[in-house]
C-alpha cells in the first residue's frame, strides 16, 4: 500500500476516537475536530518513517497532545468561554468529566488515552511518562460512555493534504519523532558529578547563529517575542521557542524541536542537549542551574548554565523535574513525587509539589486547586491550574480554567491582588518578577465568528503584543514595549 493510501486508511478507520480523546482531554467539542486534524496533519509528511520505524499509535497521540497544548497556550486559541452547552447533556458525559476534572493533565491523558484511545499500558508509558495513574476510581465504562455522546463529524481527508502540505511550508517541527524516545525507567540514582562533566552537544552551525544586537531591556525579566528574545543588553534572533528560564545574566531556553539552548548575558548561545517538547525546563533560584529531561542522555540532568556542565543526574527517563530549590531537587516520575537532596544523596516521598522556593512549598491537593505552606507554618488553599512562586517565595501566580485566567496572591497577608490584566485582554505569558511585580506580554481578544472556533475568542492576527510590567503592592502598571502578534508564541523567563 502507497503512504498516502496508508494514510488515509489510518484517518478513516481512528478518526472518532482521536476527535473524541480529545474532547474528554478538556476540549470543548466543537474544536476537537480541528485539533484533531492539527495533529494529523503534522504526522503526515513523516508518515512512511512513523509507519516504518516507530509506533504509529504513540506517534500520532503524542502529537494529539501536543496539538492539545499548542491550542490551549498559544494566539490561535485562547479558550475565553464558548457556547453554551446543550441543555440535554448526557449525564454520564458530566460524571465522567467531574471525575476526569480532579485528574492532573498527565493522569488524565493516561486514563483518556486508554480508554477512548485503547492505547496499551506501554503505549501510554511512551506517551505521558507513565504517571502514577488512579486505579479503579476513574471507570473506564464511564470513560467510554462519555466518549460515545462526543459528536464525530467525517474525517476530513481532502483537507489533511493541503493542511500537512502548509506544516510543512512553515517548517513547524512535530514534536512525535523525539517524544517517543521515553524509556522503562531504571535505578533512580542522585548522581552528583563533583568535577563537572561537560554536556554532550552538537556545536551549531555559524550560519545558524541568531543575530545579536545591542538593545537595553525595558522589562526587568528576558522575555521572547516576535522571534526576538530581549535580554538586559542585547538582543537574539532565536527559533520558535517553547520553555525560558533565567540563569545568570542570561537564559536557558528550550525550542520546539526539544532542543536546549544556553544564552549568555552577550547572545552567545550553545546547544547543551535535547528535552520533550511538551515538557518545562526547571531553573534554581539561587545559582545558574537549570535542569532537565535530557532524551540523548536518557536521564534528568541539572547543568551549570554558565559553563555548560553537568552537576547532577537522576536516571530513569520518565523522571521530569518539577523544582530546584537550593541543594534540593525535587522530580515527579511512576512512583509519585519525590525530594532528593543534593548535599546527602539522600531521597524522601513528598506530596504532588507544584513549585518550592526559599522554603514556601506549593502542594496539589485536586486538579484544580493547591495548598501553600509558608516557612512559618502558615498554609492557605487557592484556586490554580498551574502555580508558580517569585523567587523569595512571598507571592504566587496561578492560571485556571481553559482561559488560563490569571491571579497573583500576596502570600504573607492572605489575599489577592489585582493582576493588572484588562477584562478584555488576554496573557499570552506571565511571570513574577523582582522587587514585588508580574511582567505580562497581554493582547486584546477578538472572537473570529465563523469556521470550528466560533464563539471562541482568539488574537488578532495583526494585532500587536503589549510588554507590561505592574507593581504589585501599588497596582501600578506601565507600559514597556509593543510587539507584533503574528510570531511564535511569546514567552517571559521564569
Amino acid at each position: 500500500m502507497r503512504t498516502g493510501e496508508d494514510f488515509d486508511a489510518y484517518v478513516a478507520a481512528r478518526w472518532p476516537e482521536l476527535v473524541r480523546t480529545v474532547a474528554l482531554l478538556g476540549c470543548p467539542d466543537p474544536l476537537a475536530p480541528d485539533i484533531a486534524a492539527d495533529a494529523l496533519a503534522r504526522c503526515r509528511g513523516p508518515w512512511a518513517r512513523i509507519s516504518r520505524d516507530d509506533d504509529v499509535e504513540v506517534a500520532v497521540h503524542t502529537e494529539l497532545l501536543a496539538a492539545w497544548a499548542r491550542r490551549r497556550r498559544t494566539a490561535w486559541w485562547v479558550g475565553l468561554p464558548g457556547p453554551a452547552e446543550p441543555e440535554d447533556d448526557d449525564p454520564r458525559r458530566a460524571e465522567a468529566e467531574a471525575v476526569l476534572d480532579t485528574l492532573d493533565p498527565a493522569a488524565r491523558a493516561a486514563v483518556v488515552l486508554a480508554a477512548v484511545g485503547g492505547l496499551a499500558e506501554h503505549q501510554v508509558a511512551e506517551v505521558v511518562g507513565d504517571p502514577d495513574r488512579p486505579g479503579t476510581s476513574v471507570s473506564s465504562g464511564l470513560v467510554q460512555a462519555a466518549a460515545a455522546t462526543v459528536e464525530v463529524p467525517p474525517a476530513p481527508l481532502a483537507g489533511l493534504s493541503a493542511r500537512a502540505g502548509a506544516v510543512t511550508r512553515r517548517r513547524r517541527v512535530a514534536a512525535a519523532g523525539s517524544a517517543v524516545a521515553v524509556l522503562a525507567a531504571g535505578l533512580v540514582v542522585w548522581a552528583v558529578v563533583p568535577s563537572g562533566t561537560p554536556v554532550p552537544s552538537s556545536s551549531s552551525d555559524p550560519a545558524d547563529e541568531g543575530q545579536v544586537r545591542a538593545a537595553e531591556n525595558p522589562a526587568a525579566l528576558p522575555w521572547y517575542a516576535d522571534g526576538v528574545l530581549h535580554l538586559d543588553e542585547v538582543e537574539v534572533e532565536m527559533p520558535p521557542l517553547r520553555d525560558l528560564v533565567r540563569a545568570g545574566d542570561g537564559v536557558v531556553a528550550s525550542d520546539l524541536a526539544g532542543r536546549v539552548w544556553s544564552v549568555d548575558g552577550t547572545g552567545r548561545r550553545r546547544e547543551l542537549g535535547q528535552t520533550y517538547p511538551n515538557l518545562d525546563l526547571v531553573a534554581s533560584a539561587v545559582d545558574d542551574r537549570v535542569a532537565w529531561a535530557d532524551t540523548r542522555r536518557r536521564q534528568l540532568v541539572v547543568v551549570d548554565a554558565r559553563t555548560g556542565r553537568t552537576t547532577a543526574t537522576v536516571s530513569g527517563m520518565v523522571r521530569v523535574p518539577v523544582a530546584l530549590d537550593g541543594t534540593t531537587l525535587v522530580a515527579r516520575g511512576p512512583e509519585g513525587t519525590t525530594a532528593l537532596h543534593r548535599r546527602t544523596g539522600a531521597e524522601e516521598p513528598v506530596d504532588d509539589v507544584v513549585d518550592t522556593r526559599s522554603g514556601t512549598w506549593v502542594v496539589r491537593r485536586d486538579g484544580h486547586t493547591v495548598e501553600v505552606t509558608r516557612p512559618d507554618g502558615s498554609s492557605r488553599v487557592v484556586p490554580a491550574d498551574t502555580a508558580r512562586l517569585s523567587l523569595g517565595g512571598e507571592f504566587l501566580l496561578t492560571r485556571t480554567g481553559l482561559e488560563r485566567a490569571v491571579a497573583v496572591h500576596d502570600l504573607r497577608a492572605g489575599r489577592e491582588l489585582d493582576s493588572g490584566i484588562g477584562p478584555d485582554e488576554i496573557s499570552l505569558d506571565s511571570e513574577l518578577g523582582p522587587g514585588g511585580t508580574v511582567v505580562h506580554l497581554v493582547a486584546r481578544a477578538v472572537d473570529r465568528g465563523e469556521g470550528p472556533e466560533a464563539g471562541y475568542a482568539r488574537l488578532s492576527e495583526a494585532g500587536t503584543v503589549t510588554l507590561r510590567t505592574c507593581e504589585l503592592l501599588t497596582g501600578r502598571c506601565r507600559t514597556d514595549a509593543t510587539v507584533a502578534g503574528s510570531g511564535p508564541s511569546p514567552l517571559v523567563a521564569h
